[in-house]
This record gives C-alpha cells, structure tokens and sequence, in this order.
C-alpha cells in the first residue's frame, strides 16, 4: 500500500513539474533581442543598446510576445523586415555557412602548416648530424672538431673543481 502511495506522489510531483516547465519556456524580450543588433548605427546589440530605437524595437518586440508570436516567427518577421543584416550572428546555412566553417579550417590548415614547418626542420637538423655520429648506438655525438676538445677540457676542469 505504501508503494502505491509514493508511485502517486512521484507521479504528482512530476506532472506538476511539467506544469511549471513551461513557464520557464516562455519566450522573454532578451532572448530574442540577443538575436539582432540595433540598426540605429551604435552597432550594439539589441539587448544592450540604450537608444531610442534599441527601446522602440524591445518595445516592439515584447508587442509581438504579448500577441502569441514565438521566437522563430519573430525573427523571420525581423529578418523580413530588415534584412540578414540586422543579426547578430550569421545564419547556419548557405552562403553564411562559410562564416561559421572557415575560422576552424583556418586553424586546422595552420596547424597543418605548422606541423609540416617543424618536421622539415627537424629533417634538416637530423641531416646535418648524420656525418658526427660515432658507429656505436650510445648516440653520442663527438667532433673532432678542436672546439670540441675545448668543451671536453673545460668539462674536466670543473669536474676537477667540484671534486668529482
């Protein structure tokens, strides 16, 4: 009987959860004024611009909230109006689609660059030691070179100095 009982409370608390949901899904004047930016020419954005035209279109805009408009129709309806100009952002189709693609390709191809940059380098450095490797696999590299000697005795002297 007990688990019948909390079944139902969980099942009111849900059902009552939905119910404030959506409240929360409301479309609020920010929201879609986050979308465009103020055609009076401060090119802020509309949320932000404290102009008279970034009020009359907030104003404007919580008139269409009133009415029952959602957000997509608001914006298609501003879009309509006054152009692709007006948004914030670029839109993620068609010819816009670039805008959001090429900051990323830059960067990967960049990258690319880079990569490609490094390794000739480090080609070119592994060339150039190639001719003073000894035979041996220790990897040490010895010149014959009398600025060699010279590390290799000034080497010994400190050793000498520290009591190694």
């Amino acid at each position: 009987m007990k688990f019948k009982r909390w079944i139902t409370v969980l099942v009111m608390m849900v059902l009552l959860l939905q119910g404030l949901s959506g409240t929360a899904m409301a479309v609020t004047v920010r929201e879609v004024a986050g979308e465009f930016i103020c055609n009076c020419g401060c090119n802020k954005g509309l949320a932000h611009c404290d102009m008279e035209c970034g009020q009359s279109m907030r104003a404007f805009i919580k008139t269409k909230i009133d009415s029952g408009l959602g957000k997509a129709q608001i914006v298609a309806y501003l879009k309509e109006n006054y152009g692709k100009e007006a948004l914030a952002a670029p839109e993620k189709k068609g010819f816009d689609l670039i805008a959001w693609i090429m900051p990323f390709a830059v960067v990967f191809a960049g990258g690319i660059g880079v990569v490609k940059i490094m390794s000739s380098w480090i080609d070119r450095n592994d060339n150039d030691d190639d001719g003073d490797r000894d035979d041996n696999d220790s990897g040490d590299v010895r010149g014959d070179t009398k600025e060699a000697g010279m590390h290799d005795e000034r080497i010994e002297n400190e050793l000498k100095d520290f009591v190694w």
